[in-house]
């Protein structure tokens, strides 16, 4: 079997990444603070298409939980100056106390978010879509923090898809897009890992407890992310929505004999 598929490529040399650390002895009143503050600025001044601004909320060593933000702009040498502006925009939406950012490139700023998380090990992971940072929404992953452990290997990562994205309805490609959600919304990335088998199970039944929390959020949307969920949680309509019939219709097409029988969710031709 032959597929075919066409991709945008950038040629992105060099960026501006690091990452911004938040004063985090309450947590829950940092992260309050934050997504509101976050939530009023893109509101009044939606983020440029350079910007990547993700929040992440895990165990820091000496720290205990804290709230990070991974910061990445990926515009030319011509565009610094704005970048410094919303750089001190995004470190002003709650107290900072660590900031380090440089230029680099795109893989060795992957390498360090990787780095931040330990090797080896083991868990589960999950996530939830939201439509906003409501109050409601805000409160549940608060809750989610005070439950989580702060051995590092757990963690919240909140990814933004943005109204500038190629992926978005409000683009003209969207509309050859399969995926159930295509507006602007965030993705609840739930990471629940541990170093030990004890840990890991612990860990594995928070994300769980996390993951069911904020499906009754406010916000919440339906569908989920396959590379970011547990399989019990990944149903061809829960993902796709009104696309699963066009799915299973293509399916039957390029695949009836079931070469690709493992796909996730699961696919079929009956």
């Amino acid at each position: 079997m032959c597929v075919f598929s066409e991709s945008r490529l950038t040629d992105v040399r060099q960026i501006q990444s690091g990452t911004l650390i938040y004063e985090s002895s309450n947590i829950s009143k940092t992260m309050t603070d934050f997504f509101a503050a976050f939530k009023a600025l893109t509101s009044k001044d939606p983020l440029p298409p350079h910007i990547y601004a993700q929040p992440i909320i895990c165990g820091v060593p000496g720290m205990g939980k804290a709230l990070m933000l991974s910061w990445v702009w990926s515009g030319g040498p011509e565009t610094h100056d704005e970048a410094s502006v919303w750089l001190e925009k995004i470190a002003g939406l709650a107290p900072c106390i660590q900031r380090a950012t440089s230029t680099t490139t795109p893989r060795a700023a992957m390498a360090a978010l990787t780095a931040m998380f330990p090797p080896g090990v083991q868990g589960a992971c999950h996530s939830v879509s939201l439509s906003d940072y409501s109050t409601d929404s805000v409160g549940r992953l608060s809750q989610a923090v005070s439950e989580m452990r702060a051995d590092g290997a757990s963690a919240l990562i909140l990814h933004s898809l943005t109204s500038n994205s190629p992926s978005t309805y409000e683009a003209a490609v969207s509309k050859r897009s399969v995926f159930r959600n295509r507006g602007s919304h965030l993705l609840v990335e739930i990471i629940g890992c541990g170093r030990t088998e004890e840990a890991a199970d612990a860990a594995s039944r928070w994300a769980e407890a996390a993951r069911q929390n904020l499906d009754d959020a406010d916000t919440a949307l339906e569908g989920t992310y396959p590379a970011m969920s547990g399989m019990d949680d990944v149903r061809l309509e829960k993902t796709y929505g009104p696309h699963a019939e066009y799915l299973r219709i293509l399916k039957k097409e390029v695949d009836s004999d079931l070469v690709f029988k493992h796909s996730t969710p699961n696919i079929s031709v009956l």
